[in-house]
């Protein structure tokens, strides 16, 4: 005895062809929910290392200053000017080694917003006669750029602006807006050169 095959009736055909569409429309949802996610968190990452490396860079810089200024034998230098929208502060550090002699040790530096958004750090030589200038981009998009600061004399808690005479305060408060995101790091400054006579521990 044959057996006949039933034959796929158009509904059934509709049906299967509706089940798989609705399944492939759940994965490529999922799939594109999982591409977004994954671009977030390399975006966040990528900021976090960024504003990471920023922090321990310049805390690494302003420990220098002391040093650097005693070294170049020059008054202390530590202020800020008012350029459009954005602060400029003014100081000297100590570059440490470089394979260019020119922008090894003390050095003048200054942090600002450059032309194309980017919070820099511009460097040259102590050296009147030379007039090279040497910038390293840090953090890009970035607006606002504002400096505040605590002294040993405030009476009272909170952060107020530089001082005028060049000395180097407390704590210095950078601020600005990247990519419209406030951003605030807080950097501990020394007040002068510690030297630790050797075989002498602190």
């Amino acid at each position: 005895m044959r057996i006949r095959k039933k034959p796929f009736l158009l509904l059934e055909m509709c049906l299967a062809l509706g089940l798989s569409a609705l399944i492939l429309t759940t994965l490529f949802s999922g799939y594109v929910t999982f591409c977004q996610v994954d671009a977030r968190l390399k975006k966040m990452k990528e900021s976090m290392l960024e504003r990471g490396a920023f922090a321990a860079y310049f805390q690494k810089v302003f420990e220098t200053i002391p040093e650097a200024t005693e070294q170049a034998n020059l008054p202390k230098q530590f202020y800020t000017r008012l350029e459009k929208d954005n602060e400029q502060i003014f100081f000297i550090f100590d570059a440490g080694a470089n394979p260019s002699p020119l922008f090894s040790g003390p050095l003048y530096g200054s942090l600002l917003v450059d032309e194309t958004g980017a919070l820099s750090l511009l460097m040259w030589p102590l050296e009147k006669s030379h007039q090279l200038v040497r910038k390293v981009p840090l953090i890009g998009g970035v607006k606002e750029l504002r400096f505040t600061c605590f002294t040993e004399d405030s009476k009272e808690m909170a952060w107020k602006n530089l001082p005028e005479n060049g000395e180097i305060p407390s704590m210095l408060k950078i601020s600005f807006l990247k990519n419209g995101e406030p951003l605030s790091f807080a950097f501990f400054l020394p007040k002068e050169h510690l030297v630790v006579p050797a075989g002498k521990a602190l």
